[in-house]
């Protein structure tokens, strides 16, 4: 997913050329079912962990994809993109309607690597993943078949916000919610998809949960840890970033 935001941050910019460069690798990157797996390297002997896929990740391929598209009205990418989009919707969970998470896992720290494992759970970023690139797709592409972006946003509101709390868990598992506290379904990219929705009331509510379970100090930078269960000292960057994203958005400056 770096390299679709770099994809998306040329585009923004407007420089087709260097959005295409890296589209054009992922492409040649896509597996035969769609997908694309988690990483690859640039070095050495290239490697490409092609067998590790997680929904977030193709969803933020989707994403650049369908914004490269609608910002330049180039469709060279409308192929990848929908099979990428068939692929997520094969991984519908149907008695949720939210997307799982992904297949294949490493094991023993590492050391080996299970390739028929499926993931059954659920996480609520995936699905805001989900929920953005289905809406830029659909736009880029009306024909295209793509998975209600409402429905999925539905699903993600009826499974994995805790109202007992006022924020979103981390995800669903097949034996109920997961609600460790993590960044950004606590409150940071969920706060982007609660704005996106029309909610900025509930986006604030929940990025003052953020600051009291996981804001502190290093020196003097403010610092959000990516979880309840990382140390003090840990510095979640792009969770952060997410943060003073949506506070800017809802007219609010980020401290």
């Amino acid at each position: 997913y770096d390299n679709a935001l770099y994809a998306l941050l040329r585009t923004a910019e407007g420089r087709q050329s260097s959005a295409r460069a890296v589209l054009d690798t992922l492409v040649a990157l896509q597996r035969s079912d769609g997908a694309w797996g988690f990483s690859f390297m640039i070095e050495g002997g290239g490697f490409y962990n092609a067998g590790y896929v997680r929904s977030g990740a193709v969803a933020w391929v989707v994403y650049a994809m369908a914004r490269y598209e609608l910002r330049f009205s180039d469709d060279r990418y409308r192929s990848a993109m929908r099979r990428a989009g068939a692929w997520l919707s094969g991984r519908i969970d149907r008695p949720h309607g939210l997307i799982r998470g992904g297949l294949g896992r490493w094991v023993d720290d590492g050391a080996h690597f299970d390739p028929l494992h499926v993931a059954p759970w659920m996480s609520t970023e995936h699905n805001v993943d989900a929920a953005f690139a289905m809406a830029a797709a659909a736009r880029a592409d009306p024909e295209g078949g793509w998975i209600e972006s409402a429905r999925v946003s539905a699903a993600i509101e009826l499974h994995t916000w805790l109202p007992y709390v006022g924020h979103y868990a981390r995800g669903k598992r097949p034996d109920g919610v997961d609600a460790v506290v993590a960044l950004d379904t606590v409150g940071t990219w969920t706060a982007l998809f609660e704005i996106a929705r029309g909610r900025p009331a509930r986006a604030r509510s929940i990025i003052a949960h953020v600051d009291a379970l996981l804001g502190g100090r290093q020196g003097s930078w403010r610092i959000w840890r990516p979880g309840d269960d990382a140390q003090a000292t840990t510095w979640f960057v792009d969770g952060s970033v997410a943060r003073a994203i949506a506070l800017h958005r809802v007219g609010e400056v980020a401290a």
